[in-house]
């Protein structure tokens, strides 16, 4: 386990700065269009029908725009991510949507731990809020690949802040993004069968995963104290888990 967290370690140290350097370009240029934009994001939170006419008006270029929409909501815009996970499964169907939105949220994933692990917290003290971040602390010095991945599965826990914190931790960037992507994809598919099932008028497809999201969703959001208690309980029984 030492040998393989050293090994870890020194591949992420090999990442050339040039590579820093652009992706920090690539946010910066990210951050001007959204400031420049602003308006517009907060209008398709309000009402996604405008997210979906500026997907089928871009034509072949609409799985770009929605992928780049899916970064945007895990990074920085306030975009649901539910609501363009339903879009994708709308205009392409619950598998390429399901591909599509996933693509983005990696994405986004990756940039946020990349950017959390090399410019370490003062960067994510300027984008968690004081009160949150003290509240999940505890996550990134202590939580092992368990609780992450939970974090990621159960609906209405923080995962996009989890990210941040996750970048902090001891982890390699590897294994987060492997956790992400496996806790995501639940979630994902089911918004995007949500979305081909009001596409297609199929509202027996629609009520059946609905109800299985809100059944999760509601018992997630009830038995949260709960399940951070056990999630306590756990990452000091097991703090290498």
């Amino acid at each position: 386990m030492v040998v393989e967290k050293q090994q870890s370690e020194q591949l992420e140290q090999r990442i050339s700065p040039w590579v820093i350097v652009g992706t920090i370009l690539f946010i910066g240029v990210i951050v001007f269009a959204v400031v420049q934009y602003w308006d517009f994001l907060s209008e398709i939170a309000v009402d996604p029908s405008k997210l979906r006419d500026l997907v089928k008006d871009a034509g072949p270029w609409g799985p770009l725009i929605l992928i780049i929409i899916q970064y945007l909501q895990l990074l920085l815009a306030p975009i649901p991510g539910t609501v363009a996970s339903v879009l994708a499964g709308t205009m392409f169907g619950p598998w390429l949507g399901t591909l599509y939105s996933m693509i983005g949220a990696m994405l986004g994933t990756l940039t946020v731990l990349v950017l959390s692990r090399r410019l370490g917290r003062p960067f994510v003290e300027r984008l968690v809020k004081e009160e949150t971040l003290k509240k999940l602390d505890y996550l990134a010095h202590r939580a092992g690949v368990l609780v992450f991945f939970l974090i990621f599965l159960i609906p209405v826990l923080p995962d996009d802040i989890i990210c941040y914190l996750a970048g902090l931790s001891k982890l390699p960037i590897k294994t987060l993004m492997v956790v992400s992507f496996v806790g995501r994809l639940p979630g994902y598919l089911v918004a995007a069968f949500v979305g081909a099932g009001l596409a297609d008028s199929n509202y027996t497809l629609v009520i059946i995963v609905s109800s299985l999201f809100v059944l999760a969703t509601v018992i997630g959001y009830f038995k949260r104290q709960e399940i951070e208690k056990l999630t306590r309980k756990w990452i000091y029984r097991h703090p290498k888990a």
